[in-house]
C-alpha cells in the first residue's frame, strides 16, 4: 500500500477482490449453510437439541460466519470508496465508514446471488441509502474541497466503479423509473431529486427540494417516506428490497 495511509486502510490490501466465480461460490456455501442451519433449528424448535447435532450446528455456524466475513473483507474498499464521495476526508469519516460497515454486513446476509446481480452492485445500493437517510447534510460540506488525505484515499479506494455493472444497474433503474411514473408528480420529483434518478443524476438534499417545492425539509421528508413505501408496493419483490426504508 501506499506511504502514509492510516492503519485501518492500509490494512484493506491484505484482501484481495473477489472474482465473479468466487464471489458465485462463496453466496452459494453461504446460503446452503443458512438453509441448513434454519432446517435443523426448525426440526428441533420443540425439543431438546442432541449434543452432537447441536455440535454440527456450531460447526455449521462457525463456517457461515467464516465465509460472511471473506466477503465482508473483500468490499471493505467499497465502502471506503462510498463514504469518501459522501464526507470526504474529514472528522466525520471512519464514523460514516463504519455506518457503512454495518450496511455491507446487512447487504451480505441479504443479497439473492441467484438473480445474476453482482453483489457490489446491490452493496453499493443498501449502503448509499443508508448514507441517505442517516448523514445530516450539515456533513456534506468537507466532501467538496480535495485534500492531501483525499488523495491518499484515492489510492486505497476499490478498483471497482462505485456503478461497477451498468447493465444489472440499468435493469434496476428502468423498472424504478417505470414505477415512479406512477406516483404522485411531487412524491416523483422528490424521490427522483434526492437519489439522482434524474436525467442528469445529481441529488438535491431534502433543504433544496424543500426550497423548490415551498415546504419545510421536515414535510418532504414525510413526503419521501410514503413514496418509498409506494414504490415497494409497485416493485416486483426481486426489486422492492433495494428501495431505502
Amino acid at each position: 500500500p501506499p506511504a502514509g495511509l492510516p492503519a485501518y486502510l492500509q490494512a484493506l490490501y491484505r484482501t484481495p477482490l473477489l472474482t465473479p466465480e468466487q464471489e458465485s461460490d462463496l453466496f452459494r456455501r453461504y446460503n446452503y449453510l443458512k438453509f441448513k442451519i434454519a432446517g435443523l433449528l426448525d426440526r428441533y424448535a420443540a425439543d431438546p437439541v442432541p449434543a452432537d447435532v447441536f455440535r454440527t450446528l456450531q460447526l455449521w455456524i462457525a463456517d457461515c460466519e467464516r465465509i460472511k466475513q471473506r466477503i465482508v473483507e473483500a468490499n471493505l474498499r467499497l465502502v471506503v470508496s462510498i463514504a469518501k464521495k459522501h464526507v470526504g476526508v474529514s472528522d466525520r469519516f471512519f464514523e460514516v465508514v463504519s455506518d457503512g460497515n454495518m450496511s455491507l454486513i446487512r447487504a451480505v446476509e441479504r443479497f439473492d446471488f441467484t438473480r445474476g446481480t453482482r453483489f457490489s452492485t446491490y452493496a453499493t445500493w443498501v449502503i448509499v441509502k443508508n448514507y441517505a437517510r442517516r448523514i445530516p447534510e450539515r456533513w456534506y460540506a468537507g466532501a467538496r474541497h480535495m485534500t492531501g488525505q483525499d488523495e491518499l484515499l484515492e489510492s486505497t479506494a476499490d478498483p471497482r466503479p462505485v456503478e461497477a455493472h451498468p447493465a444489472d444497474r440499468r435493469r434496476v433503474r428502468e423498472r424504478i423509473a417505470a414505477a415512479l411514473q406512477q406516483l404522485a408528480p411531487r412524491e416523483r420529483e422528490i424521490v427522483a431529486g434526492h437519489f439522482g434518478l434524474g436525467e442528469g443524476d445529481g441529488t438535491l438534499t431534502l433543504e433544496q427540494l424543500g426550497r423548490r417545492f415551498g415546504v419545510t425539509k421536515e414535510r418532504v421528508r414525510q413526503i419521501e417516506r410514503r413514496a418509498l413505501g409506494r414504490l415497494r408496493e409497485l416493485l416486483d419483490p426481486s426489486l422492492a428490497e433495494w428501495i431505502a426504508e
